[in-house]
């Protein structure tokens, strides 16, 4: 994480990463901006939160087409903390993601656990990245142009 840092007085710190949001405001779509300034998407008790999700599946597709090449999107789908809902993230236009999966520290099977902090960044002129990290130390990190966020009941 480049903005959300942590202190061991009062957890997750949030506060340089919302002003840095605030700073390239005019640099995001408006899809992407509602997500990444929103309280509730890091607020650890609100069932919108990405934070205590868990991961449940990511599909990588790459496209192709004759008069605009080639193209990877990435959808990654999300059971919210309380279990009542889906939350699903659409990036297009990808230009690079890593997805790291670590050896569970804990003794437990689960691979890459709860999600446990994520912040949105400008990576490039009308590129940006998505950097989730989750409890077990795994990391999914994606650089895209396009971006669309939705919520589902389960």
């Amino acid at each position: 994480m480049m903005y959300v840092t942590y202190d061991s007085k009062i957890g997750w710190d949030y506060r340089r990463y919302f002003s840095y949001i605030e700073s390239v405001r005019d640099s995001m779509s408006d899809a992407l901006y509602k997500f990444a300034s929103s309280i509730e998407n890091y607020d650890l008790t609100n069932k919108n939160s990405l934070h205590d999700s868990w991961l449940e599946e990511v599909s990588i597709v790459e496209d192709s087409g004759i008069q605009r090449g080639r193209s990877v999107r990435i959808t990654a789908n999300y059971l919210g903390a309380f279990h009542d809902r889906r939350i699903i993230i659409r990036y297009a236009g990808v230009e690079e993601y890593e997805i790291m999966m670590t050896r569970e520290r804990r003794g437990s099977r689960v691979a890459h656990r709860d999600v446990l902090v994520h912040e949105v960044r400008v990576a490039d002129a009308g590129v940006f990245q998505h950097e989730i990290l989750f409890s077990s130390g795994s990391t999914f990190v994606v650089a895209f142009r396009d971006f669309e966020h939705r919520i589902e009941s389960v």
